[in-house]
């Protein structure tokens, strides 16, 4: 995703009337989130990118309600799904590689 097309998205996501987002990963609660809600918000393990969460981020410039939120085990650092099929790709063969120089 383009970064002029994440901001088109997120806009349109602070403006609008969302219930739930997925872009990479599971379902964000944009809705409870732009309305204060949600005191705890659960995101761990969902998968998500950063597209998801610069999204997220914009509806949170709003929120007042939020205490914790959990982005555990969450593939933030990467910013496409591709960036990290391809690092899941190269770790494999560097194993793969490694494997084979000790037998």
């Amino acid at each position: 995703m383009s970064p002029f097309t994440l901001k088109y998205l997120a806009k349109f996501i602070c403006e609008y009337d969302v219930c739930n987002l997925s872009i990479n990963g599971g379902p964000m609660p944009m809705r409870s989130v732009k309305a204060d809600q949600l005191i705890e918000l659960d995101l761990r393990d969902q998968g998500l990118y950063s597209e998801d969460l610069f999204v997220l981020a914009q509806a949170l410039k709003e929120n007042r309600s939020l205490t914790h939120i959990n982005l555990s085990k969450n593939c933030i650092g990467y910013t496409y799904v591709e960036e990290r099929k391809l690092l899941d790709i190269k770790m494999k063969n560097q194993e793969k590689l490694r494997d084979s120089t000790f037998e």
